[in-house]
C-alpha cells in the first residue's frame, strides 16, 4: 500500500493498550512509536513528526485535550493530524474534541476494524497532501524535490530562488493563524500572477512562509523585482490602521519591556546552476537555505544572488533597494 511505511504516534497510559494497538498498526505496516504520557508524547513530536498521532483522552499528566491543543498552537505541528481515543460515552465528547483541534476520533474499546480504516484514511490524505500544500494548493516538498532533480539531470541552466518573510511568526503570535493564512494566500497569488505567466517557470509552497519558483537565471532578476515591489504594496493592508501608520507593532518581551516589531517583509534569494555544479537537488537547497538566510539579515524586502565563478570563492551579493542583476 502506498502508506505502508506511514508513521505513528500512539500516546496512551494504558500498557496493555500500547502493545494491543501498537502490534495491530505493526502488522498493518505501520512504524509505530509509544508514549505513556503527554509530556512523553510531546517531547517525541519535538524529535520527529508523524504523519498521525492517536491520542488517549485520559492521561496521567496533561489530558488528551490539552496535548492536542498544544499540537495544534505550534507552528511547526499545527497541521499533524491528530485522532483521539476515549471511553467518555456522554453527549458533547465530540464538539470537545473538535474545539481542541481533533481531526477525528474513535471511543473505547476499540474496533480494529473501525480503527483500521480510519487511520487508512487519514494517512492516505495527509500523504496527498504533502504533494499540494493545503493552504495555497502549490506543489510541496516532494514535488519541489522531483522537479529539481529533473532540471538538474536536463543540464539546462535554471535559477532556484527562495521567497521567505521575515518576522512572520512574529506576526501570527499578534494576529493569529487566520489572518497568518491570509497574507500566506496573498503571497501565493502575487507568485502565481507573476512566476506562472512564463509557461516554463515552476511555483512551490514548501510550507509556512517558504515558497520557491524556478526560471531561466536571465528572467529571474527582474522578476524577483516584481514581485517584492508587488508584495510591498499589498502588505500594509493586513494590519490595522494604527500600526499601518505607525510601521510597527509593539509587543512585551519575557523582561516585561515594549519591543517592536516592524512590518512584515520579503526576501528572495537566487541560486543557479548557470556556473555552478550541483550534485543532487540537496545540495542545490542547501546553498539557498544558506542564501536565504544572509538575505533576511537585510531587516527589508530585499532580492540576494549567489554569484560564483569557476575556482573562486563564494561571494554574497545583495542591495537593500533590489535591483536588476548584472
Amino acid at each position: 500500500m502506498e502508506w505502508s511505511k506511514a508513521r505513528i504516534l500512539l500516546v496512551d497510559d494504558s500498557k496493555t493498550i500500547r502493545q494491543i494497538t501498537g502490534k495491530a498498526l505493526t502488522e498493518r505496516g505501520y512504524d509505530v512509536r509509544l508514549a505513556a504520557t503527554g509530556a512523553e508524547g510531546l517531547e517525541a513530536l519535538q524529535a520527529e513528526l508523524p504523519d498521525l498521532v492517536i491520542l488517549d483522552v485520559e492521561l496521567p499528566d496533561l489530558d488528551g485535550f490539552e496535548v492536542c491543543r498544544r499540537i495544534k498552537a505550534d507552528p511547526r505541528m499545527h497541521r499533524l493530524p491528530v485522532l483521539v481515543l476515549t471511553v467518555l460515552d456522554q453527549p458533547g465528547f465530540e464538539v470537545i474534541a473538535i474545539d481542541a483541534g481533533a481531526d477525528d476520533f474513535v471511543t473505547k474499546p476499540v474496533d480494529p476494524l473501525v480503527l483500521d480504516a480510519r487511520v487508512g484514511m487519514i494517512v492516505r490524505r495527509t500523504r496527498r497532501e504533502r504533494h499540494v500544500h493545503p493552504l495555497t494548493g502549490l506543489p510541496g516538498d516532494v514535488l519541489v524535490d522531483q522537479e529539481i532533480t529533473c532540471r538538474l539531470k536536463s543540464g539546462k541552466p535554471f535559477a532556484l530562488c527562495a521567497v521567505d518573510l521575515a518576522r512572520f511568526k512574529q506576526y501570527n503570535d499578534e494576529y493569529g493563524y487566520d489572518k497568518g493564512d491570509q497574507v500566506l494566500l496573498m503571497v501565493a497569488t502575487v507568485l502565481q500572477s507573476l512566476v506562472l505567466a512564463d509557461g516554463s517557470a515552476f511555483l512551490g509552497h514548501l510550507g509556512a512562509d517558504d515558497f520557491v519558483f524556478m526560471t531561466s537565471p536571465k528572467s529571474s532578476g527582474p522578476l524577483a523585482n516584481e514581485i517584492l515591489k508587488n508584495f510591498d504594496q499589498a502588505i500594509p493592508l493586513y494590519y490595522d490602521k494604527k500600526t499601518r501608520q505607525r510601521g510597527y507593532f509593539e509587543v512585551v518581551s519575557r523582561r516585561g519591556s515594549a519591543k517592536r516589531v516592524p512590518l512584515l517583509t520579503m526576501s528572495i534569494a537566487k541560486v543557479s546552476n548557470e556556473k555552478e555544479t550541483f550534485a543532487s537537488s540537496i545540495e542545490m537547497l542547501d546553498a539557498l537555505v544558506e542564501l536565504k538566510h544572509y538575505a533576511k539579515t537585510f531587516g527589508e524586502s530585499v532580492y540576494v544572488i549567489d554569484r560564483r565563478d569557476a575556482g573562486a570563492p563564494k561571494r554574497l551579493s545583495a542591495g537593500k533597494k533590489p535591483g536588476p542583476e548584472k
